[in-house]
């Protein structure tokens, strides 16, 4: 009876801990992860005009706090060392997720300005829809399983850590189009409207999904490795683009379907207010124009919900 009595205790005292809304407040000797100094150089002082202006840190480098200005008990030196980790999960961390950081300041800063000028003016003002922080890399690679192996790939963002946003593609930034940059730009914007649009529209991502596959026989157009050569373009897929590019020559991957969404929340960003010449581009590719209309309606609705609650 006693053992009953102790685990009925037990689980009233975890439902009690876990009833509180999942947040994490400062005390007055933790770190704020997210405070970003004044430095000298050109790169660090745009990045801290957009963080005491646009209430956005932005890093160029996993090692956001590096110090040793507290003591323990004994009067040993702390070393504080917290690090950008782009799989940070609240209860794990994705590990197949590796990153390589930028050392061109030109690519920084033609990428923080892309930011300043077509992201942060478009974000949510507070909340869960607005990225905690943006890590910029060089190049983000994410490993994916094939054949009970891993296999390891180029991808241009990775939205799903608690730290924040981590977009990639640095390396390519130089020799982007102005169409090419804003796209790389409006990815930010998906990362986060992406979860909420899942959330609340469940049965129409999955109308998305059937979409993509329709004329299939079989198995998904999804999660392929479509070698180097495909018989298909990505648009007969209804894909923008092929979502990796694989190491070791492995070829290209079709996307996931929440990578998909995301692509297509970009383009819409990217396309708005001359929608016209999206439908036009991809005239000759129905189940893209489909596909890009029930995003549209998503989106939409997402930006009326922030409205609703004051946050846009």
């Amino acid at each position: 009876m006693l053992k009953y009595l102790f685990y009925l205790t037990l689980s009233l005292l975890l439902f009690s801990a876990c009833d509180k809304e999942e947040k994490v407040f400062a005390t007055e000797n933790m770190l704020d992860w997210f405070v970003i100094e004044k430095k000298s150089g050109e790169v660090n002082q745009l990045i801290y005009s957009i963080y005491t202006n646009d209430n956005m840190p932005i890093f160029v480098n996993d090692t956001i706090h590096q110090g040793s200005d507290r003591v323990d008990h004994f009067g040993n030196p702390i070393k504080d060392l917290v690090l950008f980790e782009p799989g940070y999960h609240i209860f794990s961390t994705d590990i197949f997720v590796s990153i390589k950081i930028s050392s061109d300041s030109a690519a920084m800063l033609k990428a923080l300005h892309a930011i300043q000028e077509k992201v942060l003016p478009r974000l949510p003002k507070s909340g869960i829809y607005r990225p905690s922080s943006i890590l910029l890399v060089d190049t983000l690679y994410k490993g994916f399983s094939d054949l009970n192996t891993r296999i390891w790939g180029e991808v241009a963002i990775y939205p799903e850590s608690l730290k924040g946003v981590t977009i990639g593609e640095l390396h390519k930034l130089p020799d982007m189009t102005d169409e090419e940059l804003n796209i790389w730009a409006c990815r930010i914007l998906a990362a986060k409207s992406k979860s909420w649009i899942q959330a609340n529209y469940d049965k129409g991502v999955e109308t998305f999904s059937e979409i993509t596959d329709e004329g299939l026989w079989f198995g998904s157009n999804y999660n392929k490795n479509v070698g180097l050569y495909p018989m298909e373009s990505p648009e007969q897929q209804s894909f923008f683009r092929w979502v990796s590019l694989l190491k070791d020559g492995k070829g290209y991957r079709s996307p996931s379907i929440e990578e998909d969404l995301i692509e297509y929340i970009t383009y819409f960003y990217a396309y708005r207010g001359r929608e016209d010449e999206l439908k036009e581009k991809y005239k000759d590719y129905p189940k893209i124009l489909r596909k890009f209309d029930l995003v549209k309606t998503w989106v939409e609705a997402f930006e009326e919900f922030l409205k609703k609650n004051k946050q846009f």
